[in-house]
């Protein structure tokens, strides 16, 4: 804030007195204004805060933002300060965008329409005749900003006929906050790729069937996945009570506890990361369940009260996850009903269950198997089921 004080005196030197009360702004406005910024990161509707606070400090009619995303198949988000602008937004993209001077502006700098064209140049302008001027719209401000990563940022400031053009002063308060937009765009940027990131990872965890559960720093649970949801529902080898994970048999819950207490304590740095595994018996079923829990590092900065320090992987054998006949068929050139039979095997079921399942004969379901094991290079059946699994084919499913 220091700087900004700095920069605002030395405008107050070099500039002449502004027509607006822009350099005048109140700490606790400017401050506004930053928090609005970086606000904007996790909320948009906080930009609103943004644009109303700068239409009311700069005297402008309309202000807009419009975000542009570098993937080109993503939508670029815009935002008005003025409702009144929705209807006019749909006539500029369809018939005047690409006679708008205001385009592809010079990076990281404000310009006003005096710095592109003479007030003659202007007034003829088809931009201005057709598509400003119906508006009240006389004096335009704007800036471009891009991220190193192609994300763009366009700011639009406007006045109506009877206002005062743009000052010098007031390009140079709206210059101060120009870094703390490209800041915000570029750490909302990189939010939107680990929430990618992790989206990505999530979705193929639940496609394997790996029950994922996400335990805080008290042992309390934090979140867990769907597929855990489910195992934890039926509340068999594995127990949620309130926030608590329990190990559905007695003698095995002592031991496991055990292993919870000990991957937080990893986390917090106390006997080092723990990465240990056991089974959990399932009274009902007669099968066990496998278990992985593991310590989850600190990340720098962080401080949550409830951040996430350990996790706890789940595996049930005996379910499979269902592969894709789609996909199936683009790997090994499987038919139809080929890539339907391996789908079949490929969840445990034998050529004799597929054969009832499909409402074929056994002989036909043994000549599918034997084309299958020819278009995958395997001699035997259980090689075949190993290769399904092994593939990418649980990924994708």
């Amino acid at each position: 804030m220091a700087y900004h004080l700095r920069m605002v005196r030395r405008a107050r030197n070099t500039l002449p007195q502004p027509a607006t009360s822009a350099m005048e702004t109140s700490l606790d406005d400017f401050g506004v204004l930053l928090g609005a910024i970086y606000q904007g990161i996790l909320d948009s509707t906080a930009l609103n805060t943004l644009l109303e606070q700068l239409r009311r400090i700069l005297g402008a009619k309309f202000a807009t933002i419009v975000m542009v995303p570098p993937a080109p198949d993503r939508e670029a988000t815009m935002v008005h300060a003025e409702k009144g602008l929705v209807q006019a937004q749909a006539l500029y993209s369809q018939r005047f965008y690409t006679i708008d001077p205001f385009l592809s502006l010079p990076p990281d700098r404000v310009i006003t329409v005096d710095d592109l064209l003479d007030t003659a140049s202007w007034e003829a302008n088809a931009y201005y005749q057709q598509f400003l001027r119906p508006m009240d719209v006389r004096h335009v401000m704007g800036a471009d900003i891009t991220t190193p990563e192609g994300t763009e940022c366009r700011l639009r400031l406007c006045r109506p006929h009877d206002a005062a053009p743009f000052s010098p002063a007031d390009k140079a308060f709206c210059t101060l906050l120009l870094p703390h937009i490209r800041r915000a765009m570029q750490i909302h940027g990189r939010i939107d790729t680990l929430a990618t990131e992790r989206h990505l990872y999530a979705g193929t965890v639940d496609r394997l069937l790996v029950g994922t559960v996400i335990l805080d720093s008290t042992g309390r649970i934090l979140s867990c996945n769907d597929p855990a949801a489910t195992l934890l529902a039926e509340g068999d080898g594995i127990i949620r009570t309130g926030d608590a994970l329990h190990a559905g048999l007695p003698g095995e819950n002592s031991e496991f506890q055990r292993l919870l207490e000990q991957a937080v304590r990893g986390h917090r740095g106390c006997g080092g990361q723990v990465v240990e595994a056991t089974a959990l018996t399932r009274r009902r079923r007669g099968t066990r369940l496998g278990i992985l829990v593991r310590s989850l590092p600190v990340l720098p900065g962080t401080e949550a009260a409830r951040e996430p320090a350990a996790v706890v992987f789940i595996r049930d054998p005996e379910r499979k996850a269902q592969a894709s006949h789609e996909v199936l068929r683009q790997l090994f050139d499987f038919t139809p009903a080929e890539a339907t039979l391996a789908a079949l095997l490929a969840e445990g079921l034998s050529v004799e269950d597929t054969a009832e399942q499909l409402g074929v004969s056994i002989n036909t379901a043994r000549t599918h198997v034997r084309a299958l094991l020819t278009k995958t290079g395997t001699t035997r059946q259980p090689a075949l089921v190993n290769l399904l699994h092994s593939s990418i084919v649980p990924f994708l499913a």
